[in-house]
C-alpha cells in the first residue's frame, strides 16, 4: 500500500482524523463528524433508526 501511495503524482484525502492515509496526502480536507451533519440519523440499512409504533 505504502508503494502504491508513494506513486502518485498528486493524493487528495478527506478524513475526520489524521489517518496513515493521509499522511501521504498532498492536502487533507476536513471531514464532517456525526455532530455536524444535519437531518435524521439513519441506520446502515437506511431505515430510520427512530422506533415506531402501530395504533
Amino acid at each position: 500500500m505504502k508503494k502504491a501511495l508513494n506513486s502518485l503524482d498528486f493524493l487528495v484525502v478527506q478524513e475526520i482524523f489524521m489517518s496513515e492515509t493521509a499522511k501521504f496526502a498532498n492536502v487533507v480536507l476536513p471531514g464532517a463528524s456525526f455532530f455536524e451533519k444535519s437531518g435524521t440519523p439513519r441506520a446502515p440499512s437506511n431505515f430510520s433508526s427512530h422506533r415506531h409504533t402501530r395504533r
